[in-house]
């Protein structure tokens, strides 16, 4: 009878160390996922522009310097709207990364159940993709963009000019948000849109390498397809890269579908 309860006793003793143990990693995972967020995340590496200058070679220090007179350039203006930045979708506020949804809206408007929104998510250097997939999508898209630093220049002119010198349905259907790390926010203030009216379409287009492509800095893919998809006005999504474009009429067969689907047909 001892040796059972010693056996009983044994096993309890296990059983409340592993307990033990799993609470003490479910702890650490907390801490380090808010505490430390850029351990488990993709966080941008912390340099200055001098230490940049110091190191980059000579068609980098050109494109540096090239990204700032740009952004000293452009024909900004106030946007006319109440806009906040906000934390990331997996974090909040507690994040390494800032969100602005919204910051230019599409013009047409949709119900919940009206389509299937596109969403997709791009730097500076792949925005021209929109202009096809715009003309290849006729519901709502939804595009996050990663803009620190310099790179929100190089955005915002590209946004204007695929608005202003693009298919119309660039302005109908695109919706752009923009999101940024912490430590490299945009270098104008975030809330600076383009005027689209001192815009000259016959000339040419910027090819100057922004802030992330000069830096090699790592792209955050999971945060980009979050940001997108949490703005879509619709309740059916298709989330999906830049680059890739889908087959003329989806979104009308698939709510078909659906339909039939719901009917039992």
């Amino acid at each position: 009878m001892y040796a059972a309860m010693h056996l009983h006793g044994s096993r309890v003793v296990r059983r409340w160390k592993r307990w033990a143990w799993l609470a003490v990693g479910i702890i650490l995972g907390a801490w380090l996922l808010l505490a430390a967020p850029c351990a488990l995340l993709s966080c941008p590496t912390r340099d200055t522009a001098d230490d940049f200058l110091a190191t980059a070679d000579d068609a980098s220090k050109r494109d540096h310097e090239e990204a700032h007179k740009l952004c000293a350039t452009l024909p900004f203006m106030p946007s006319n709207r109440q806009l906040e930045p906000t934390g990331s979708p997996q974090l909040g506020s507690g994040g390494p990364y800032q969100v602005v949804y919204e910051w230019i809206p599409r013009v047409s408007t949709y119900g919940i159940n009206d389509s299937v929104t596109y969403t997709t998510h791009t730097t500076p250097e792949l925005m021209h993709h929109v202009s096809e997939l715009s003309q290849r999508w006729t519901g709502p898209i939804s595009v996050a963009v990663y803009v620190p630093h310099t790179d929100y220049c190089l955005a915002a002119i590209k946004i204007a000019r695929l608005r202003v010198c693009g298919p119309k349905q660039v302005r109908e259907l695109v919706s752009w948000h923009l999101y940024w790390p912490q430590e490299a926010p945009p270098v104008q203030k975030w809330n600076l849109l383009v005027n689209e009216a001192d815009l000259d379409c016959t000339e040419p287009e910027t090819l100057v390498k922004g802030y992330r492509a000069t830096r090699s800095l790592s792209y955050p893919v999971n945060v980009a397809r979050n940001v997108a998809r949490t703005a879509a006005p619709t309740w059916f999504v298709l989330p999906s890269d830049v680059e890739l474009y889908p087959s003329a009429g989806l979104p009308e067969n698939f709510l078909e579908m659906a339909h039939r689907v719901t009917k039992g047909i």
